[in-house]
């Protein structure tokens, strides 16, 4: 790989729930899709920065200061970050409007499978 190149889409994953996660992380990449992962998004800027992710998937439920949409609100409005789509996964029933008030590109149950996942993704990132 070329310095300062990537090769394929790389997604960020953000979850309090490691377990999750690393099922997640594991799922996407049978499916042709590099991510990194961080948990509870404490580290998340460090993250963006270091990955130059092509997307993000953030679950709307995390312990801390910040949930998904305090995250995902600070990411748009943030002009080096607004770009990078954001995929809402959560079980709330409020999800739609959540994600709309926050201004993420899409929103899924977290319940989803990864096939639906990876079609969202595909879908918004061949959009862009």
């Amino acid at each position: 790989m070329i310095l300062g190149m990537k090769e394929g889409i790389i997604a960020l994953l953000v979850d309090d729930d490691e377990d999750w996660l690393k099922l997640l992380k594991a799922s996407l990449k049978a499916n042709g899709i590099a991510s990194e992962s961080s948990v509870n998004g404490m580290d998340l800027w460090e993250k963006i920065l270091a990955v130059q992710p092509d997307i993000l998937l953030l679950d709307l439920a995390m312990k801390g200061e910040k949930d998904g949409e305090k995250f995902c609100l600070a990411l748009k409005a943030n002009h080096e970050t607004a770009g990078i789509p954001i995929i809402l996964l959560s079980s709330n029933v409020n999800i739609r409007t959540i994600a709309e008030d926050c201004g993420a590109d899409s929103y899924l149950p977290k319940s989803s499978p990864v096939s639906f996942i990876k079609k969202e993704i595909d879908l918004l990132l061949n959009a862009a």
